[in-house]
């Protein structure tokens, strides 16, 4: 099963990138869990937090597929093994004019 969501964001497309690239901006709006990655092909990326692990809970992990600030980010994605189950995804941002569109699908 696919799944596709499609998001338009009343923001510019270097706030979203900030957003979606910093752990202070990922923890703003992903329930505390901070991004860490360095954002270029094939780096690993992780969302840790909070979580039924404690503190530092890895609640997504994945690799970088494409990483253009401002344009595109791309990675793979699957849950932490606290939550017993990886569900593989695939993200892209992209901007459009005074808006940013954010597609996310997910292969289940």
């Amino acid at each position: 099963m696919e799944l596709n969501y499609t998001f338009y964001i009343a923001a510019t497309k270097e706030v979203i990138w900030d957003i979606l690239t910093t752990p202070e901006g990922s923890a703003a709006i992903f329930y505390g869990a901070a991004v860490h990655s360095d954002f270029v092909p094939g780096a690993s990326i992780e969302y840790i937090g909070s979580g039924r692990g404690g503190d530092q809970t890895l609640h997504i992990h994945g690799e970088i597929i494409e990483a253009r600030p401002g344009k595109s980010l791309v990675h793979t994605s699957n849950v932490g093994d606290v939550y017993l189950k990886d569900t593989p995804a695939h993200t892209s941002r992209l901007p459009t004019g005074f808006l940013t569109l954010v597609a996310l699908s997910n292969w289940t």
